[in-house]
């Protein structure tokens, strides 16, 4: 398969976020093409786009109705299903195996949940790796060709 220079890049920020946020990479370098994660992600911003660029258009977007009849948006919504699973996966996984020797940004929000479980909890543990994995992926992907175009 042929890949753009920004779809590369994201394979690669998808990796590094991973690494980053984690301590593991999510696998897109080793098997040198999107695992899935792209579609997802695209599904998502698509949707997105009428809510950020357009934001009187918020309710009638999120309109239970326009939801179902409308395929992009049905597709939206089950994008961010996908995407809240894979997170909780994230953090579920990162738990059972531990942080080893090195720190990753998952051992400093869990420091903060350790301490005040009442204040930030575990669902907000998901919530942040939701956030690390999609915007963060994303906005990292962006920065890699826009780097480069800059200094050509």
């Amino acid at each position: 398969m042929v890949y753009t220079f920004f779809e590369l890049c994201l394979i690669e920020a998808f990796d590094v976020v991973g690494e980053l946020a984690f301590g593991k990479k999510f696998g897109f370098l080793e098997e040198g093409r999107d695992i899935g994660w792209m579609a997802v992600l695209e599904d998502i911003t698509l949707g997105n786009t009428w809510v950020g660029e357009v934001p009187y258009m918020t309710p009638i977007v999120r309109h239970p109705l326009v939801q179902n009849l409308v395929p992009r948006f049905r597709k939206q919504t089950a994008a961010l299903g996908r995407l809240a699973v894979f997170a909780k996966s994230c953090v579920s996984s990162r738990l059972d195996r531990g942080s080893g020797d090195r720190k990753d940004m998952l051992t400093y929000t869990l420091e903060a949940h350790r301490k005040r479980p009442d204040v930030y909890t575990q669902r907000d543990l998901t919530s942040d790796a939701y956030t690390i994995v999609f915007a963060g992926s994303e906005t990292t992907a962006i920065v890699f060709p826009s780097l480069t175009i800059s200094e050509l």
